[in-house]
């Protein structure tokens, strides 16, 4: 077979059985608003390492993904079905193309029914096309996709150089399968993924792959919605933001991560002068004047850490850090530096504040009185900060549990997102769950961050589905750090972001109500009235209203 084309998907990351919530319902009366993503980060690098080795072949990328999140925001599944979607969106770039090999990013359990899906759908209308799956959710269930007749290839850990291998053994009329380091075929299956150890290998992302206007994903905020609230943005700053990335690879140990699955545990570095030269390019080629990094630890080294915060600021550029931050590594000399490239918000995962859980079961090992002192650090330097919490891990009690809720509620935090622990596939989290028998399904589709995965603490006569609630509202709302300690402008800021997300938050609009009465702005309050009695409409706005601020709910503990 001779390979002219190939077609990069990044595959729709929503819970199907999250989407059939919506279906045939205004989006936003169901309290969702889900978020526009930067750029598909890793394709556009396995794109461009394609496109420097067979400058000969035509690769473009589908971000489904992205456009999923517009249709989602435009209520467009309030009268149409996935099939709708997929019939607009795929089928006819996959006739127009007619691509001989379909490579689909399969990262997160979430996304498998849409994977096989796209890829029935692919040998349907193209039965001689290849489909090749790669991601960390493929890369640990590579041998239940090679079972399947509509599945090929697997790529195992980093995609670029496995991709471009698969190619040229395909385009040089290669039969069966390939005997290639990080590619599993039906016969042949590798098990060794390929990892590179000289990052600087990697070209840089080629924005021209994407079939979507890169211009769209420049001038969307990105991550930015959920770093800090809309007043905090400098006053008629017009951002055009990008990605990337100065590593691959986490030496850490946490139980509930997969992130080794594909890139390993062993820390490898671009060197500096080739981060300087990428950024540089965004700058001048783009005009990118805003940046996320994804890596897996943005901040483990400090002097790197200062070095890379020089170059940033050096090029007039914000930096966006969107939950990648080590609390080991940081001190006022590195918030000086994040200072400097006009970073305004910190997201910081401490997990558990339950010290035994971060010792013994989460394997993070934070020192708690480490992370206030940290905490307080980043308050002195005025950053918006949002925690990270994860409730009912495996070997959890009621106790452990309140720890999390009580120690989060000490801190000075402008936001705390908290999750049900999710057995990602490929996670030690995962293999404890099955091997103690308290995960609820057998199928991974079903492993969300949305859905209850885990019995944990169900047998102790406590639901974990409602701690999770009841720690967001107590905890961000009823009790709010800033509200309770005078900080009312901080509160307001993130009261009406959640409120613009979720126009529905009945809770929300009484919170901003008490802090605009405080304040004794009158404008405010009207609004926030107003708001409030438009919410109190909404069935679901008024039953959480009536559970936790009419009948004061709370959760037992002990």
């Amino acid at each position: 077979m001779s390979v002219r084309t190939v077609l990069l998907v990044d595959v729709i990351q929503f819970p199907k059985s999250e989407l059939l919530k919506v279906l045939g319902r205004d989006v936003h009366e169901v309290f969702y608003h889900y978020q526009i993503k930067p750029e598909p980060i890793g394709l556009l690098y396995v794109g461009a390492a394609l496109k420097k080795e067979r400058p000969d072949i035509e690769v473009k990328i589908l971000d489904l993904n992205n456009l999923f999140s517009l249709a989602m925001e435009d209520n467009y599944f309030q009268t149409r079905s996935l099939d709708d979607f997929l019939r607009e969106q795929f089928e006819p770039v996959l006739r127009r193309m007619r691509p001989e090999i379909v490579g689909l990013q399969y990262l997160f359990s979430a996304s498998k029914e849409y994977v096989l899906h796209l890829a029935e759908l692919t040998k349907k209308i193209l039965p001689e096309a290849k489909v090749a799956i790669g991601g960390n959710a493929a890369t640990a269930v590579s041998d239940a996709l090679l079972k399947l007749p509509s599945v090929d290839y697997v790529l195992l850990g980093e995609g670029e150089r496995p991709m471009v291998r698969l190619v040229n053994h395909i385009d040089a009329g290669g039969e069966g399968d390939p005997d290639i380091q990080g590619v599993a075929g039906k016969t042949v299956r590798s098990t060794e993924r390929d990892l590179l150890d000289d990052l600087d290998e990697i070209p840089f992302p080629d924005f021209d792959l994407l079939l979507m206007d890169k211009e769209w994903y420049f001038n969307q905020l990105g991550w930015g919605r959920i770093t800090y609230p809309d007043e905090w943005a400098e006053p008629g700053a017009v951002y055009r933001s990008a990605a990337f990335l100065h590593s691959r690879g986490c030496p850490y140990q946490c139980i509930f991560c997969a992130s080794h699955v594909v890139h390993g545990r062993k820390l490898r570095q671009r060197s500096i002068e080739n981060v300087r030269e990428e950024l540089t390019m965004y700058k001048e080629k783009y005009g990118i004047n805003r940046v996320l990094a994804n890596d897996d630890t943005f901040n483990f080294d400090k002097d790197r850490t200062l070095a890379l915060c020089e170059i940033i600021s050096g090029l007039g550029m914000e930096l966006v850090l969107p939950n990648n931050i080590s609390m080991r590594v940081l001190d006022d000399d590195i918030c000086k530096a994040f200072k400097s490239t006009r970073t305004k918000s910190l997201h910081i995962a401490i997990e558990s504040g339950n010290q035994e859980i971060q010792l013994k079961v989460m394997k993070k090992k934070l020192d708690l009185e480490d992370i206030r002192r940290k905490v307080h650090l980043l308050r002195k330097y005025n950053f918006w900060v949002r925690a990270y919490w994860v409730l009912g891990l495996p070997g959890e009690t009621p106790k452990t549990v309140r720890d999390t809720i009580e120690y989060a509620a000490s801190l000075p935090l402008d936001w705390n997102v908290f999750h049900m622990a999710t057995p990602l596939v490929g996670s030690e989290m995962f293999d404890i769950a099955q091997r103690t028998g308290i995960m609820r399904y057998k199928d991974d589709t079903d492993i969300h961050y949305e859905n209850l995965s885990m019995d944990v603490l169900e047998p102790y006569g406590v639901s974990i589905r409602e701690v999770y609630d009841y720690a967001n509202i107590s905890v961000n709302f009823m009790d709010n750090h800033n509200m309770m300690n005078g900080e009312l402008n901080r509160a307001v800021g993130a009261f009406k972001d959640v409120l613009r997300c979720y126009p529905f938050h009945a809770i929300g609009w009484h919170c901003l109500k008490q802090c605009y009465e405080r304040m004794g702005d009158t404008q405010g309050l009207a609004e926030a009235e107003a708001g409030l009695d438009k919410a109190l409409e909404n069935p679901d706005g008024r039953a959480a209203f009536d559970k936790y601020v009419t009948r004061g709910f709370r959760v037992d503990l002990q």
